[in-house]
């Protein structure tokens, strides 16, 4: 991945841009640094959380079309070719297999192949997402190791991670900080 990244006044300057929650293009400008030399991220998530930002700002730039997810959870920036254009000699090719899902519409921006459209996960990141595709499961997905990649596997919202911890080991943590250092605001004698 490069260490520099280019952004295009044309997109970013624009009345349709600068409608977006400030948080929403703080998170495509980390999602144009991360991305590698097609213009794929596979870890969108991760820059979710290390920008402090939601997953209704990845909702906001996938439903206005700045991005598109698909059912790995892999996006990519549409606008990618407006933003950057690599020289042949420092060009690395993606190792996403969702390229082989889009190509470039005559205004040079990503699109889905109509052949491809199962793999494609419009509204993925809308939260409360009442009509999922059919191949997208109803939940959150947890990345699990199969062989040398991550897969996802998919829970209930019930039993999401950030579910549990909010309802069982905050308890605990809490519990056991208070029993180790004794509570500084009970009475002493």
């Amino acid at each position: 991945m490069a260490n520099r990244r280019m952004i295009c006044r044309d997109v970013v300057k624009r009345d349709h841009f600068l409608r977006l929650k400030p948080s929403s293009q703080g998170l495509y400008m980390h999602l144009l640094l991360d991305a590698d030399d097609d213009g794929f991220v596979g870890n969108p998530l991760a820059i979710v959380r290390y920008t402090s930002c939601t997953e209704e700002d990845m909702a906001e730039l996938d439903r206005l079309n700045y991005i598109l997810t698909f059912t790995s959870g892999v996006v990519v920036i549409r606008h990618w070719f407006y933003h950057n254009n690599i020289r042949k000699d420092r060009y690395r090719a993606s190792t996403a297999v969702e390229k082989q899902y889009v190509t470039l519409s005559s205004e040079g921006v990503y699109v889905i192949k109509e052949e491809c459209k199962e793999h494609w996960l419009p509204g993925f990141w809308n939260p409360g997402n009442q009509n999922p595709t059919p191949s997208q499961p109803v939940g959150r997905p947890q990345w699990q190791p199969k062989g040398n990649n991550l897969a996802p596997t998919w829970q209930s919202d019930e039993e999401s991670l950030a579910t549990e911890w909010q309802s069982s080991e905050k308890e605990e943590m809490e519990t056991d900080f208070w029993e180790k250092s004794g509570n500084p605001h009970s009475d002493r004698a």
